[in-house]
């Protein structure tokens, strides 16, 4: 039974929301998937860059950074289209470059807005997987992703090894070495030991660094060295004690600020506030060397859990251990009673929501699990000097001041 391509596309986009489209060059005609696409002109012609594929499925990725795929149908002859695919979310800046490299009138925001937002992510190496699908769906033949796209080397295939080679003998010639791997080994270690003093002074003698070329422009240069610095200050934040899931959640944060800013300058201001920004999270949550694995475990499921009505038999039990051990531990080792150390955590993260969220007090003392706004206000005061709302209008004014 023949393939009913424009059925089978149809139900493809309905499952996985991937825009898709049916051109015609023979007639020059499209039909696409969403059927809006149609009236924005995208899809309207192939774009000139897929004219010419040499392997079927192809891909080419547009200014605005979006994937484009091209799929050949070897019994219709037409072409399927795919796209466009974003690997990383979509921003306002990427909205209105989608709108130029496609002439869509500047009325149309709003709805291009919406329509770029629900299209799923899919990591470069997803796009491929998907053509590859695409290609066995219209013409059931597969194709291997990695080998049909280049991405892995044939036996015997030197071009790499040539270019290395190549490249240092060049740096030699030139005296252009790489410096900056014991740069790199002593900001990591100040990272890990939340050595704040000693990462500014670190990064004040920075200026002589002589990095890799990595991109072939200055922006995307910087964004690459940017992405590589912060996967290291994750993971030497994360060895010197930082939250993995804080770690990570910090990352992903930096990461998608960095893919929206288009400046050299602000990306060097971003990548200096987060190398500090790891630093201090991690001098802050740095654990005492010279805890045993029962409390260590004990206040990471206390950091981890603050906003649950956690009492002292829930963390003796986490920990596999009876209340009574794990309370002497406590006291030799963090001189304080479990108890008192829940408390602190809970004031510490009010703290912060008074400072850096919206939330009203009794939103903050429900989330904390405190048993009435009444007490956890009481208690606040106890601790700090000052009431919770006190609090929040002197930290903004520090805070605004900076």
């Amino acid at each position: 039974m023949a393939l009913d391509e424009r059925t089978f596309l149809s139900q493809l986009y309905r499952a996985s929301g991937i825009p898709l489209s049916l051109y015609d060059e023979a007639t020059d005609t499209s039909e696409t998937f969403p059927a809006m696409l149609s009236d924005t002109g995208i899809f309207r012609a192939l774009p000139e860059s897929l004219l010419h594929f040499t392997r079927n499925p192809d891909y080419v990725i547009s200014d605005s950074f979006a994937y484009y795929g091209a799929v050949a149908s070897d019994k219709s002859g037409r072409y399927i289209l795919a796209g466009p695919i974003y690997s990383t979310p979509v921003t306002k800046e990427t909205v209105r470059a989608f709108m130029r490299e496609w002439a869509v009138p500047h009325d149309r925001f709003e709805e291009i807005d919406d329509f770029l937002r629900s299209i799923p992510m899919l990591s470069f190496h997803r796009v491929l997987s998907f053509l590859s699908f695409l290609h066995y769906g219209i013409n059931g033949t597969a194709v291997d992703p990695a080998k049909h796209f280049g991405l892995a080397a044939e036996r015997g295939n030197n071009s790499m090894e040539e270019s290395v080679q190549a490249s240092l003998c060049e740096l030699k010639e030139l005296h252009g070495y790489h410096n900056t791997h014991l740069f790199e080994r002593e900001m990591l270690e100040c990272i890990r030991q939340g050595n704040e003093t000693g990462l500014n002074a670190l990064l004040q003698g920075a200026a002589g660094l002589r990095a890799g070329i990595v991109a072939d422009n200055s922006i995307r240069q910087e964004k690459n060295i940017f992405i590589v610095t912060t996967a290291l200050a994750t993971r030497s934040a994360i060895a010197g004690g930082l939250d993995p899931e804080e770690a990570y959640s910090l990352s992903d944060l930096y990461l998608q600020e960095c893919e929206r800013t288009e400046s050299t300058s602000a990306l060097s201001s971003l990548s200096y506030s987060m190398l500090l920004d790891f630093t201090r999270r991690t001098r802050d949550k740095k654990i005492p060397e010279g805890l045993s694995r029962e409390v260590y475990e004990a206040i990471r499921y206390i950091t981890r859990h603050t906003n649950e009505a956690i009492q002292v038999p829930d963390v003796a039990s986490h920990v596999h251990r009876s209340r009574s051990f794990l309370a002497v531990r406590f006291r030799e080792e963090l001189g304080t009673d479990i108890s008192s150390f829940i408390m602190r955590c809970k004031l510490e993260e009010a703290k912060s929501l008074l400072t850096f969220s919206d939330r009203s007090l009794s939103e903050i003392s429900n989330y904390l699990c405190f048993s009435s706004q009444a007490y956890f206000q009481n208690v606040f005061k106890k601790r700090f000097g000052m009431t919770p709302k006190q609090y929040r209008t002197d930290s903004r004014k520090i805070e605004g001041m900076r």
